[in-house]
């Protein structure tokens, strides 16, 4: 019996080396996969209907719910460009002043079919499948929340091997103090952000989105994702990595000293 015993614990200490060395595998990585987030903001919000959900701000993914027909804020902006150019983007033309009506108006025919091309750009590169995220307002009276050039503070993370949550998508805060103020949600309404999660991975976690929101943090819902463990890793190959830029204890500080309160 104890002859069979010390074979099967010899067996499981063999698996866990098994186990252990492929994690180290995992981990030898040339560079870490770590990266800035990417999001784009819904052009509108949306009217919800009452849900079963406590009063507040909730950060919701669906993980079957996927970029197709998604119109960023940006797409909206260049489409009405199109349609209708705004003449102090067209003022800053070289010898504007000196051209003739004519010329004004070809130039202004150029600005918008410029507009448009950007604007379909912009719609076939914000629907190649993203990750839709929902904010919802779950309240009856506006809220407002803490954006930087327009987009939330928020950041994607992963439970790593020890089962810690670690962020693996960071947001850059800007250098541009004219990049910081509030983005608003009317009450019991909806904004749908689009974010491009990590390519697909041998390393299978649970992911959730945190959030700065009222000098506090949200979560969203946690879902199930298959990662790179290099994700973990900061990328020096990133230009002006901001590894350090999650919201945390003492960039909150910071965050509040620019006066984001409502």
């Amino acid at each position: 019996m104890r002859k069979y015993l010390s074979i099967i614990i010899i067996f499981l200490i063999g698996i866990n080396l098994l186990a252990q060395n492929q994690i180290d595998n995992d981990l030898k990585c040339t560079n870490g996969t770590m990266d800035l987030i990417k999001i784009e903001n819904a052009s509108h919000t949306k009217k919800i209907k009452r849900l079963k959900r406590k009063r507040g701000l909730h950060v919701y993914v669906d993980i079957n719910n996927k970029s197709k027909n998604f119109i960023s804020d940006s797409e909206q902006y260049f489409r009405t460009e199109s349609m209708e150019i705004d003449t102090i983007n067209i003022g800053y033309e070289p010898d504007w002043e000196y051209f003739t009506v004519d010329q004004k108006l070809k130039v202004a025919e150029r600005k918008r079919d410029e507009a448009r091309n950007f604007a379909d750009e912009i719609h076939k590169e914000t629907n190649q499948g993203q990750q839709i995220v929902s904010l919802t307002n779950v309240t009856r009276k506006e809220i407002y929340f803490p954006s930087i050039c327009g987009v939330p503070v928020i950041v994607l993370q992963a439970k790593n091997i020890e089962g810690n949550w670690k962020t693996i998508r960071f947001i850059q805060f800007a250098t541009c103090g004219n990049c910081y103020s509030y983005t608003t949600i009317p009450k019991m309404s909806e904004l749908d952000i689009i974010v491009e999660l990590p390519k697909n991975g041998n390393f299978k976690s649970k992911l959730r989105f945190k959030m700065l929101f009222n000098n506090e943090f949200i979560y969203s819902n946690e879902f199930e994702y298959n990662i790179n463990q290099c994700d973990f890793l900061e990328n020096t190959e990133v230009e002006n990595n901001c590894f350090n830029c999650e919201p945390n204890a003492s960039n909150k500080l910071e965050i509040e000293a620019t006066e984001w309160k409502h």
